[in-house]
């Protein structure tokens, strides 16, 4: 049961075989509090609402009884008259309004006849309504779109890395094969995912027609269209198909690596890493390879500091509903980065992981909500990034001394070249945290 509020009344909503109802029971309090039932039986007692009800029941409700519906249009505008919703739906077998018992019941009804309602209590009334709801379902619809394409990158990488295990992926193309060139790009990919070209697969099986493709499993194609993906990307950089071809492989093989800590959800992340002669590539994040690994979150926000030597940064986090998960790394020089689990009810509560962030061994350090974080940089400046799954929100902002004895951290840097700002110098003890 979800809930909207219209001019400052709530206003209670529910899908049912994708329809939508609305609360009139919750929508007449804006005309009485008090005295709900008589306001909607007075609205149903008036002819034209009886009239708007049947004619809605006879488009949408093959099961809609027209006699009946005819005995109350003879009725209607007699002084005597009354009409409630029960009566209604069990005389008429009407399904555009609906009858609920319990702590959310009352009545309600389809979005079309609850717009009919609104009006009737006010123009405005109505108008606000609309607006509210719309902005809801688009809302709604927006999350469904997230929830789809991040429910397809799920799949498709459990997949893809399913075939890995099942030993369906070559594990490393030979120098012969990644000097050769080859006829087409369809041919490079064949060597990338199956280990031989189109020619050798026919010379070896003479029997079967068709090519190897026909004959791939499901899991064989889904990792093939991922390496096509990339392909098309490598081509538009320029990257020579001798080396496209090993990245590909690499890629097939091995996507991404993640390493379990001492707090298990705190995880290092080990991107692969592409170096030739003019640098490197390596992917920061990749959404289906995080959610294979358990890791589920949506970053909303990106977040970069510079610091020189000595600085120690934390112990900080934000609580409540602006608990933050972190995805960090440095992008310049060398970090020492720490969780601590600050999750009460954890069964790693209290206790921290350390682990060195580099420019060199480009890991990155996922930090759940509940954690606490900091860093201390090792070398002469470092350039500190970090990914958020949540925005910032100054009155949410808890924290824990750095140097607390009872956590005993080694930051790796000497008490008298250490550099705390005045902020985080006063941040209580740790164990003041979850009083």
């Amino acid at each position: 049961m979800a809930k909207m509020t219209v001019l400052d009344k709530e206003v209670a909503w529910y899908s049912r075989n994708e329809a939508d109802y609305i609360s009139l029971t919750d929508m007449a309090r804006y005309r009485d509090e008090e005295r709900v039932n008589y306001i909607i039986q007075n609205w149903m007692r008036l002819r034209d609402t009886i009239s708007f009800l049947g004619l809605w029941e006879r488009l949408n409700n093959p099961e809609f009884k027209g006699i009946e519906f005819d005995a109350f249009m003879e009725q209607s505008g007699k002084n005597s008259f009354t009409l409630t919703p029960k009566l209604w739906i069990e005389k008429t077998s009407a399904i555009g309004l609906v009858s609920r018992q319990g702590r959310y019941g009352g009545t309600f009804a389809h979005k079309d006849i609850a717009f009919e309602f609104a009006s009737w209590l006010s123009v405005e009334f109505k108008l606000y309504l609309i607006k509210e709801f719309q902005r809801l379902k688009e809302t709604e619809q927006t999350q469904l779109g997230w929830d789809l394409k991040r429910n397809l990158a799920k799949i498709n990488y459990r997949v893809h890395t399913d075939a890995i295990k099942e030993h369906l992926i070559p594990k490393v193309v030979t120098p012969a094969q990644a000097g050769y060139v080859y006829a087409s790009e369809a041919d490079l990919l064949n060597v990338a995912l199956f280990g031989m070209t189109a020619a050798a697969w026919r010379d070896a099986n003479p029997d079967k027609t068709g090519n190897m493709r026909d004959y791939a499993t499901v899991a064989q194609l889904v990792c093939l269209s991922n390496l096509e993906n990339l392909n098309a990307l490598f081509i538009k950089d320029g990257i020579p198909s001798a080396e496209r071809l090993s990245r590909l492989n690499a890629i097939a093989i091995h996507p991404m690596n993640f390493i379990k800590t001492e707090i298990p959800d705190v995880v290092i992340v080990e991107p692969r890493v592409f170096g030739d002669a003019r640098g490197y590539f390596f992917e920061i994040h990749n959404e289906a390879a995080f959610l294979k690994a358990g890791i589920d979150a949506r970053f909303v926000q990106d977040n970069e500091s510079m610091s020189r030597y000595g600085v120690v940064r934390g112990l900080h986090a934000q609580r409540g509903e602006y608990a933050q998960a972190k995805l960090v790394r440095a992008a310049v020089g060398k970090v020492l980065d720490v969780a601590v689990d600050a999750r009460p009810d954890s069964p790693t509560y209290g206790k921290w992981v350390a682990v060195e962030l580099s420019e060199e061994n480009k890991r990155q350090l996922f930090i759940p909500r509940g954690c606490l974080h900091g860093f201390a940089v090792l070398s002469q400046l470092a350039v500190f990034q970090y990914k958020c799954d949540n925005l910032y929100n100054k009155e949410s902002e808890i924290g824990a001394q750095h140097d607390d004895p009872a956590l005993g951290i080694d930051w790796r840097i000497p008490a008298e070249k250490k550099i705390v700002s005045e902020r985080d110098a006063s941040l209580p003890p740790f164990k003041e945290l979850t009083r």
